[in-house]
């Protein structure tokens, strides 16, 4: 992902959640505004005497339908027209709101004898189960209202209202296929011309007709409702005072119909069992049962006692983990793919609790659309948790890439046939009613779930595939998951205080996040938690390269690699040289040589780069060195010939002699030294061991090579025994003990006393192989005209290795003196005739 789309999606993600917030926070003040603007809620068949006169108050009167006003009880206009029993339900929410009742309004069976039937005899509501009529719903009457009618027994001295009942009711007539469902005044017109049995209200039934005594009414067992105003607490204190009382003509005239009179025909008796709510508990007991089936002719609808400052609680603190969780995880991701996916989820979730406020906020076509919205990000985020998990895992599915297309492709034909159900209605069928009370599921709604099933099925075969070494903490995760949606579920389902509070959007956020971090924690998902801080402070060059080769992390240390590099890596040159300007180094300077190597990880690549500047000089100062070893190779070579050609040295046979008994002595030694190698010795007594070995090889190999350059003149070289000294100064040297050596490479001297020199050599050698650090410098000197040689040491050991050089003091070849001088060794050594 590029800086410029992370940049992008990392500045949407707080823009979303912020406007969510600022929605949030003008949510429960939406009633102060409409206070302030004095806006009345009416139904959409108010008498209009009655909102002449309060718009002569100086109220905006505003005409909605059953369902709006409903939401305006919540959070909206400061009066709303509605009845008794749902403004106690309110007023128990809203602390402080009042209620003023205008005129009564009863549920009724309206019909015309012209279409229908001449006489209608009901003793209650659940005979019309045993109709053959049409049976017409007007939701142009509150659902409540008309439910509650719908549930009340006819038996027994109190009443009661079961909710059950009410939906046996509505359950067997649409079985019976004889439901017919509207909500407007000409809608129900239609219906009575159609000869349908009618369940409205008096007043509705006498609106919807222009001849309103041809139509006749029952209210078999009924319930009467007292139409009034609800006004909710004035939280202006310099608000307006109490409304004036219409006059009492006014009033009159909203259920005057002709349908009120008791000399109507097929009226008067009907009316006889109408009665008002007088079991108020039992009627909110009925409202909180209803909310929970769900089965009312489409939906259920209940005012439910919210306490908004709970809410806007939640929803504030579900976007602060939504921000938290995806600036943690963005930074702490491993792959750029997961980091985006992250990014995505959590804007889905800020858009989607913004399309909640906007949901609830609003009506008609907007509210529909973000109703519709509620169906995006359940499968778009399947799908990106699909993607993400199988992007990161170590092992694809099997045709991974044809099931990512067809997932890719059912989201958006998803999508595609979500937003446009308004056109082809195949998610959901709406019916001749509001909206969001009369539909049913399409056939896209049933496939849309089966799709979420499908993809879920997807992402669990794919963790249990890709991890099959942790299937275990995969099983427990997943179960994890599913306890905490049943126990959620339980705990709303009882209403729970706080549970209840809460609401599914936020649920679903919650169970979403906690299935990515369980994804995190069984594996499936990596961090770098840790490994960011050590690549901004390491100082070595490394990088870290996903499957495609691209740089994912790197070192401060590491500079850029063009991609011509990474693919010449890529297509097998492992590893590549590459030359960089030295920085520090003039212009004309060759530069820097580096390495560099790729080794493959689970996931990717990991890069090192090698400085190989100091190994190029260091391998010119070896060949260098090797050239002039050649060149003193073939001089001795050529030297020796030379002397070869001249004849025999007269010393020969004495010099024959010493030699057999030095190899004799240098083989025993080696024989002793090899026999050690075979017990287990730590690595210093192995590294000593090989060195003692090396020195006696290379002591009589070079003391052989002495004696064999005798010749009649009865000399040495000084050439060639500095060289040989200088060689057995390295065969020494090695990790942190070093020797080096300053002689003369012109002049002779004799074949005994260049032996004795060799000998005195190895034996200062030798005395202190078992320092672990050590410096000498030493310095062969001829003096006596070349008849006494004088090794000068200088030596920085630490202090207790004075008793093992002192052991040179012992041989009686040699004159020697060891002095300490500050932090070194002074040793000297005199080999052969003393000046007299």
């Amino acid at each position: 992902m590029s800086r410029r789309t992370a940049g992008i999606l990392w500045v949407l993600v707080p823009a979303v959640a912020i406007l969510s917030i600022l929605a949030l926070l003008a949510s429960p003040f939406k009633s102060l505004y409409y206070q302030q603007s004095d806006t009345m809620a009416v139904p959409d068949y108010f008498d209009a005497g009655l909102a002449d006169f309060y718009a002569a108050q100086g109220l905006k009167v505003e005409r909605h339908s059953q369902w709006a006003l409903l939401k305006f009880l919540r959070a909206g206009s400061t009066y709303v027209v509605t009845s008794d029993v749902i403004a106690a339900s309110a007023q128990q929410a809203k602390l402080g709101a009042t209620f003023t009742p205008l005129y009564p309004e009863t549920v009724v069976v309206a019909w015309m004898p012209e279409t229908c039937c001449q006489h209608l005899e009901l003793r209650d509501f659940s005979e019309l189960t045993a109709r053959s009529e049409t049976i017409y719903l007007d939701q142009g009457v509150s659902r409540l209202e008309l439910m509650g009618a719908l549930s009340l027994e006819p038996q027994g001295k109190t009443q009661r209202f079961d909710a059950q009942r009410g939906e046996e009711i509505v359950n067997r007539i649409r079985a019976e296929k004889r439901l017919h469902i509207g909500s407007s005044l000409a809608e129900l017109a239609a219906a009575l011309e159609r000869g349908e049995l009618c369940l409205t209200t008096d007043i509705r039934a006498g609106l919807a007709q222009s001849h309103p005594d041809q139509v006749r009414l029952q209210a078999p067992h009924s319930v009467t409702y007292r139409k009034g105003i609800w006004k909710r607490h004035d939280n202006n204190q310099a608000g307006r005072g109490a409304l004036p009382q219409p006059p009492a003509e006014l009033r009159e005239n909203a259920n005057a119909t002709p349908l009120g009179a008791p000399t109507n025909p097929g009226t008067a008796a009907g009316f006889d069992s109408a009665s008002p709510v007088t079991n108020l508990k039992s009627f909110q007991e009925f409202v909180w049962r209803i909310g929970l089936v769900n089965q009312n002719y489409g939906s259920s609808l209940i005012w439910e006692e919210a306490n908004e400052a709970i809410e806007l609680t939640f929803f504030l603190i579900t976007l602060g983990v939504i921000v938290f969780w995806a600036g943690w995880h963005f930074w702490s991701s491993s792959a750029a793919f997961v980091r985006r996916g992250v990014l995505l989820q959590a804007l889905l979730f800020a858009a989607w609790i913004l399309a909640r406020i906007i949901k609830h906020a609003s009506i008609g076509v907007v509210e529909r659309i973000a109703w519709y919205f509620y169906y995006v990000p359940i499968i778009s985020s399947l799908l990106i948790i699909f993607l993400v998990i199988n992007h990161s895992a170590q092992v694809k599915i099997p045709g991974y890439a044809v099931i990512s297309k067809i997932a890719v492709g059912a989201w958006l034909a998803l999508l595609l046939g979500v937003f446009t159900n308004d056109i082809h209605h195949q998610l959901l069928i709406f019916g001749n009613g509001d909206s969001k009370i009369d539909y049913e599921y399409g056939p896209l709604y049933y496939g849309y779930y089966l799709v979420a099933l499908l993809m879920i099925g997807a992402i669990l075969f794919t963790l249990f595939y890709s991890l099959r070494g942790l299937r275990t903490k995969v099983l427990l995760g997943i179960l994890s998951l599913v306890g905490l949606g049943l126990l959620y579920s339980v705990a709303y389902t009882l209403r729970i205080p706080l549970i209840r509070e809460t609401e599914n959007v936020q649920f679903y956020i919650l169970m979403f996040l906690a299935a990515w971090e369980m994804l995190y924690i069984v594996g499936a998902l990596k961090h770098n938690i840790g490994y960011v801080r050590l690549f901004q402070e390491a100082k070595v060059p490394i990088r870290l390269l996903d499957r495609d080769w691209h740089t994912r992390f790197a070192t401060a240390a590491a500079d850029p690699l063009d991609r011509q590099v990474l693919e010449a890596i890529r297509a097998g040159t492992n590893p590549y040289l590459l030359t960089r300007p030295d920085p520090d180094a003039p212009s004309d300077s060759p530069g820097r040589l580096w390495r560099i190597e790729a080794q493959p990880l689970a996931a990717g690549q990991i890069l090192f780069d090698t400085d190989m500047t100091e190994v190029r000089s260091l391998e010119a100062t070896l060949r260098a060195l090797r050239n002039r070893e050649q060149h003193q190779t073939d001089l001795l070579t050529n030297e020796y010939e030379t002397l070869r050609r001249l004849g025999v040295s007269r010393l020969a046979s004495s010099l024959y002699n010493r030699l057999d008994g030095l190899m004799e002595w240098s083989l025993a030694e080696v024989e002793n030294l090899a026999v050690s190698l075979d017990e287990p010795l730590d690595d210093f007594s192995r590294w000593r061991t090989l060195r003692a070995i090396k020195l006696n090889l290379g002591y009589a190999k070079r003391a052989g090579l002495l004696v064999t350059q005798s010749t009649e003149l009865e000399t040495v070289s000084l050439n060639l025994l500095t060289t040989f000294l200088s060689q057995s100064c390295t065969d020494f040297s090695s990790r942190n003990v070093s020797v080096a050596i300053q002689g003369p490479i012109s002049g002779f001297i004799s074949q005994d006393l260049a032996l004795s020199v060799l000998e005195a050599l190895h034996r200062t050698l030798n005395s202190v192989l078992d320092l672990q650090t050590a410096v000498g410098l030493v310095r062969l000197e001829i003096a006596n005209h070349g008849t006494q040689g004088v090794l000068s040491w200088v030596w920085e050991v630490e202090p207790s290795a004075f008793s093992k050089l002192a052991q040179i003091l012992t041989w009686d070849e040699a004159r020697s003196s060891l002095e300490r001088a500050d932090e070194s060794f002074h040793l000297t050594t005199c080999i052969g005739e003393t000046e007299q």
